[in-house]
């Protein structure tokens, strides 16, 4: 499957880009500001979302069916709104007011914005927060960036989690995940810093907790490394085969992963881990290895991840790579320069995203294509080096990047 952003190929399954960083959902599923005039809602969009959550990155969980709120009955339902409590009823279409007033959809301070059971945003700042009974789902970054929540009680309703649900909340340290949800998305829990470990009910027949890390009930997949769980170091257990998107980003601890022979799925894993040192593989994996701490494809071909703790101020890429992901040197705090090989056509999306303290980047005779966000997040431009390329130079010129043509007076 291709981005239907930026085109780029993805293998099939994702609902996040790589390379582009959007979402792959279609924006209709998501409205995470809706207009609180809004209240009635057809139930097809419940419908066609909820039967979307049979797919997750990777991971098909059974979902169970659902009943769609019939919302017609807007005014009845007002009544029964109790001031200082959570309304247990359907939510389609329906707002609840700091207060727990479910009388009022328009009020201005609505905390909870709720439309066809997605709990579209959370507006509060409670240290505790209840989710309304009724609800189904967590849209995606609904919680997102909220740094006063620190616990957060789901109830047994609740089927998704969508991605960046809760994304940033830095002081969340406690959310016990119900056995009803057979939906979480990557990057759900991303950057929960206060986040130690992962809470879920015994009960639940999609997730598992091992040491606090968030696991398919199966064990094959690691869907979430909690970002405040401490440790050096961390081997991934033998049986798992995929690693969901971004599972370990944030995590500010870890110095050393090592990849077990049976993971063949690994996508954007190690982004945001400023201590990582080395990524090691074991040599009888047949998708990936490691050389010198360096995450590649098992030919060689691809270079998918330098740690962002690595040492060295230089890095020259070898020879036979002739693709780099994007994201690959994200955050990469001592590198100064890096040495591009002959064979690599292209500088994707975030290559050196927040690589602050680049100052060189030499450049092959074979680049065709350089990303307008391959610098992103640099505090300075380095300089490119490279061959007579009209390619490049056209790029440098246009962006304002210091460029100098090798081989000529």
């Amino acid at each position: 499957m291709n981005c239907p952003h930026c085109g780029r190929e993805l293998p099939e399954g994702a609902h996040y880009c790589l390379h582009c960083m959007k979402s792959l959902q279609p924006e209709a599923d998501y409205q995470p500001f809706p207009s609180p005039g809004r209240r009635k809602r057809g139930g097809v969009l419940a419908a066609v979302l909820l039967a979307a959550a049979a797919c997750t990155a990777g991971i098909a969980c059974a979902v169970h069916p659902v009943a769609v709120a019939d919302t017609a009955a807007d005014s009845s339902r007002a009544s029964r709104g109790t001031p200082g409590q959570y309304q247990e009823a359907d939510t389609g279409g329906y707002y609840f007011t700091p207060d727990g007033d479910a009388g009022d959809p328009d009020a201005d301070a609505a905390e909870f914005e709720v439309e066809d059971g997605m709990l579209v945003r959370y507006n509060g700042s409670d240290a505790t927060v209840r989710v309304p009974a009724g609800v189904t789902a967590i849209g995606q970054a609904a919680f997102m960036g909220n740094e006063t929540v620190a616990e957060v009680i789901l109830p047994d309703t609740l089927e998704s989690i969508y991605s960046l649900a809760f994304s940033g909340c830095t002081a969340l340290s406690r959310i016990e995940i119900p056995a009803s949800v057979s939906r979480i998305d990557s990057e759900a829990f991303g950057r929960c810093t206060s986040l130690e470990g992962h809470l879920v009910d015994p009960e639940s027949p999609y997730y598992t907790v091992e040491d606090g890390i968030l696991f398919t009930a199966d064990r094959s997949a690691l869907c979430d490394y909690p970002a405040g769980k401490e440790g050096a170091s961390y081997a991934i257990p033998e049986n798992v085969t995929m690693v969901m998107y971004w599972a370990f980003q944030g995590n500010p601890y870890l110095e050393s992963v090592s990849v077990p022979a049976g993971i063949t799925e690994l996508f954007c894993t190690f982004g945001y881990c400023p201590s990582l040192r080395e990524i090691t593989v074991d040599p009888a994996n047949p998708a990936y290895k490691s050389e010198d701490g360096i995450l590649y494809t098992k030919d060689g071909s691809t270079l998918l991840c330098y740690p962002a703790s690595k040492e060295g101020e230089s890095f020259t890429i070898p020879e036979g790579v002739t693709a780099l992901e994007g994201n690959a040197f994200l955050q990469a705090k001592n590198l100064r320069s890096v040495t591009i090989p002959e064979g690599v056509e292209q500088l994707p999306t975030f290559l050196f995203k927040e690589v602050e303290r680049l100052e060189e980047v030499h450049l092959p005779s074979t680049i065709t294509l350089i990303d307008s966000m391959v610098l992103y997040g640099a505090l300075q431009n380095p300089v490119f080096y490279t061959p007579e390329n009209q390619a490049v130079t056209d790029f440098c010129q246009a962006n304002g990047i210091p460029c100098i043509v090798e081989g000529t007076e």
